[in-house]
């Protein structure tokens, strides 16, 4: 996990040595460690950082789930970060435990798959709630349209559509 967790940092083009000097060194080991630095930028008003310390803080939570492939590891985040949305947006502490239940007893693609498709003509409370924070990023439908090798043509569709009409930037 810590060269996927690596990886991710490598990903960031948009920051310059200075910003990345901390995350390459490792000073930020855990979500707590990222939350504060979060907490901190905020107060700065630097919230372009403050959306890379969000994202890595979702990735050292992912842990905990015990993923066995980086793409699980990849779906987690997803579900992470819409139950720690939910907490910032609708005040909801407690975490989306239907979503966590079924990603472990059905695999966590299938969970996505079903969540997507469940009303596919009205966007779900959790895609509205991403949408308002300015996260569709991190949402289940952009995740599927990133990775439509491991979802249905359906799901692809019923994503891409949903996202398109919200003004997403296709990659």
């Amino acid at each position: 996990m810590d060269t996927w967790i690596e990886g991710y940092i490598q990903s960031i083009g948009e920051l310059s040595d200075d910003e990345l000097s901390p995350l390459r060194k490792g000073w930020f080991k855990t979500p707590q460690d990222c939350k504060n630095r979060e907490i901190a930028l905020k107060a700065e008003g630097n919230l372009r950082l403050v959306r890379v310390y969000s994202d890595l803080r979702y990735r050292l939570s992912v842990a905990s789930f015990m993923p066995r492939t980086l793409f699980e590891a990849e779906c987690i985040v997803r579900l992470i970060a819409c139950e720690e949305i939910r907490r910032d947006v609708l005040g909801k502490s407690s975490p989306l435990n239907r979503l966590r239940q079924s990603g472990r007893r059905n695999g966590w693609a299938e969970m996505i798959s079903r969540t997507v498709l469940k009303k596919s003509s009205v966007p779900s409370t959790g895609f509205e709630m991403m949408l308002k924070a300015g996260r569709l990023d991190l949402s289940f439908e952009a995740f599927v349209v990133e990775n439509p090798e491991r979802f249905s043509m359906e799901a692809v569709t019923c994503c891409r559509k949903r996202l398109g009409e919200h003004g997403y930037p296709f990659k």
